[in-house]
């Protein structure tokens, strides 16, 4: 009876770790994004909720609010703002690893420019980026 309790203890303990997969998008970020010949840096706060996250990110022009979901290892993360007084949409769309950072490609509409980015967790004590 004890040969078969232990092996079903580790079954039992051992499944939720492998089921949250990785650690979540919760702390401070860098963002590095490289869209249309441009890149950028910002730091951001983010917090993530089940599949929802949500947050802000800063630079040197200004501060802009960050939603998302996560699917897994896929993370989708949308930001609204105006460029010209236009509203324009950025969407990043990546996949995160164990370590935490989150890779992938941008997409800024109504515009139609492409680009990548990068998130990686901020070390801490990290200044914030400049754009």
């Amino acid at each position: 009876m004890k040969k078969l309790l232990v092996p079903s203890l580790l079954v039992c303990v051992a499944t939720p770790m492998f089921a949250f997969g990785p650690a979540g998008l919760t702390g401070s970020y860098t963002l590095h994004s490289s869209i249309a010949g441009t890149d950028t840096d910002q730091t951001c706060s983010l917090s993530q909720t089940n599949n929802q996250v949500a947050g802000s990110c800063k630079s040197d022009t200004g501060e802009v609010q960050m939603t998302g979901t996560v699917d897994g290892k896929n993370v989708t993360l949308k930001v609204k703002a105006e460029y010209n007084g236009e509203p324009l949409t950025v969407t990043y769309t990546g996949t995160i690893d164990e370590a935490g950072n989150v890779q992938g490609d941008a997409d800024v509409e109504p515009m139609g420019v492409t680009g990548d980015f990068k998130l990686t967790p901020a070390k801490p004590g990290a200044d914030t980026p400049k754009k």
